[in-house]
């Protein structure tokens, strides 16, 4: 990360909220190769109550990947706060090669044998 922590900090991770849906007309856009859906209606009221929960604690740096999904989870935490969130290129998800794109939920969804297998 860009730069460390005061000795003694505390780090808090909180992960995004629930995305959208993999959608049967074509893959979610690509970001550095890995999927990139915005958040559900349901990831947008997680954020709201992680916001909810966090705004009255001392927070001075909130750090996102490049993903969309980060983004608007960290906004209302960020916007109550008052801090820009961090871009942090290194903190990612598990990439799923071809099956990045939504193509991993479909597969499961379907009880594909890939998805058993894995």
């Amino acid at each position: 990360m860009a730069g460390r922590p005061p000795a003694g900090a505390a780090t808090l991770l909180i992960r995004h909220g629930a995305s959208q849906s993999a959608r049967a007309d074509g893959p979610f856009p690509l970001v550095n190769g890995q999927g990139d859906p915005g958040l559900a209606t349901e990831g947008r009221q997680q954020a709201e109550q992680v916001c909810a929960r966090l705004a009255g604690e001392r927070v001075d740096a909130v750090y996102v990947t490049p993903l969309r999904r980060t983004h608007q989870s960290a906004a209302p935490l960020a916007l109550a706060l008052g801090v820009e969130p961090v871009v942090e290129d290194g903190l990612r998800e598990v990439h799923l090669g071809e099956w990045e794109g939504g193509a991993f939920r479909r597969m499961v969804a379907e009880n594909a044998p890939e998805a058993q297998r894995m």
